[in-house]
């Protein structure tokens, strides 16, 4: 700071003193002067401020009041849907460990289905060949019975040409015929 500052911002000892004789000039005035009647006024604004907040604070009682219960009643149902939450999230724990559950099932039944559709495929394709086993044997159970009755007609032809060869009439016949056929030797 320069001098010129110095001298501005500071005044000088008979400024300052004509200024503190001013001061006391006016604390001598504020001193003299009555203020009852701003203070009385004062007082009565008091009054009816504290009248008007006691009337705010009865308006504002049932009000918060209110608040405080409607806040008790929503901690409540807060409560109450947290509750209802966890329930639901052992619900859906227990429902996603089911699923688990079933589709393990699910697969040791698709593998069990596949095996057994293996297993009746082996069973067709041995049913066809019993079924041609059994085609044979019936084939050749018909070469048989025919067989058997073409012994049946054998049978029977030989048992009629028996009965012609053993009949008395038909050796008769053959010895005579032998006997002549050794004379005409």
């Amino acid at each position: 700071m320069n001098k010129t500052q110095l001298d501005t911002s500071m005044p000088s000892p008979d400024e300052f003193v004509q200024k503190l004789a001013e001061v006391e000039k006016l604390l001598k005035e504020m001193r003299g002067r009555n203020f009852s009647s701003q203070h009385d006024i004062a007082e009565s604004e008091k009054e009816e401020a504290k009248k008007l907040l006691e009337r705010v604070e009865k308006q504002l009682e049932k009000p918060l009041q209110d608040i405080n219960d409607l806040v008790e009643h929503l901690s409540d149902k807060l409560l109450k849907y947290n509750m209802e939450l966890m329930d639901l999230r052992d619900a859906l724990n227990e429902a996603v460990n089911k699923t688990g559950q079933a589709n393990e099932k699910n697969n040791i039944n698709e593998h069990l289905l596949a095996e057994n559709m293996q297993k009746v495929e082996e069973l067709e394709d041995r049913y066809k060949q019993v079924k041609e086993v059994l085609k044979m044997a019936s084939d050749s159970l018909a070469q048989v019975s025919d067989l058997l009755q073409m012994f049946d007609v054998a049978k029977e032809v030989s048992g009629t040409a028996m009965t012609l060869i053993t009949s008395p009439e038909l050796i008769g016949m053959i010895q005579l015929r032998l006997i002549r056929g050794t004379r005409d030797q």
